[in-house]
């Protein structure tokens, strides 16, 4: 389904496989087309795959991959390179093995398979989000209930995340968390999900001091400013400061779209 910004329906299509479960991720490409990734149970060999469908702004299907894929896969998030290569992220799990591991795949434009890797700890394992760095590397986050590599698990599910190159080279990883669950969700997923509400999203790590943000949030005439802390990560919630008259808010998480929408009726 298609909507203008005040939620007026434009279009509707229905396409897919007769098995297909959910939509995991949909992304704007080159020339306002869109890719969508989805996963399905693919009825040739028992498992879960990936379908990937590229669309055009009016909703027509410009190709389809449907080729299924050998072990049981899930995917949670896709992003995109400057030459329209596709990655993706999620999680895996092989005929031979107990847990499942994490995933990342790179496709080309025309939806093939370049490569594909699937690792992890001794326990379960996830990715959750994947950001692209606008140059040349992929930031994956996720969650792992076993010990990644070096790190030791604090306790249930941690919190991981790792830096990676556009041919499939690790760069750096980390481990951290709680004794209580841990799931690390991107920011810039957030941000994608604003946009997509017509909302113009500037994304900032905290290199800077909280002051120069705000000084180049208010060049941009922004109205609200979203702060997620250590203690927000912690509580689950985040802060949203308006720039008009610096009152903040405290909303939960699972509830910052709904909030966000809201602001548009």
């Amino acid at each position: 389904m298609k909507f203008n910004k005040n939620y007026k329906l434009i279009w509707t299509k229905q396409i897919g496989l007769s098995s297909t479960d959910r939509i995991s991720s949909v992304i704007e490409m080159d020339t306002a087309n869109y890719m969508i990734a989805a996963k399905y149970f693919n009825l040739n060999n028992l498992k879960n795959n990936i379908w990937l469908l590229k669309i055009d702004p009016d909703g027509e299907k410009i190709w389809s991959n449907e080729d299924g894929q050998q072990h049981d896969l899930d995917v949670n998030d896709m992003s995109s390179d400057n030459s329209g290569n596709l990655y993706l992220s999620g999680s895996v799990k092989k005929q031979t093995e107990v847990n499942r591991d994490f995933y990342f795949a790179k496709y080309d434009n025309n939806g093939v398979l370049v490569w594909d890797k699937n690792f992890g700890s001794d326990a379960n394992d996830e990715m959750t989000a994947i950001d692209f760095d606008g140059i040349s590397s992929f930031y994956l986050t996720g969650f792992t209930e076993g010990n990644y590599k070096k790190f030791v698990n604090k306790g249930k599910k941690d919190f991981v995340y790792m830096k990676y190159t556009d041919d499939g080279t690790e760069e750096s990883n980390y481990q951290f968390g709680t004794e209580e669950e841990d799931v690390l969700n991107s920011v810039q997923k957030i941000a994608r999900e604003l946009r997509a509400l017509n909302f113009m999203v500037l994304t900032e790590t905290l290199r800077r001091s909280m002051k120069a943000q705000m000084r180049e949030a208010n060049k941009c005439n922004a109205d609200l400013a979203i702060i997620i802390g250590e203690q927000e990560k912690n509580d689950k919630t985040v802060q949203v400061k308006n720039l008009n008259d610096g009152s903040q808010q405290t909303i939960e998480q699972k509830n910052i779209f709904e909030h966000f929408k809201s602001l548009t009726l």
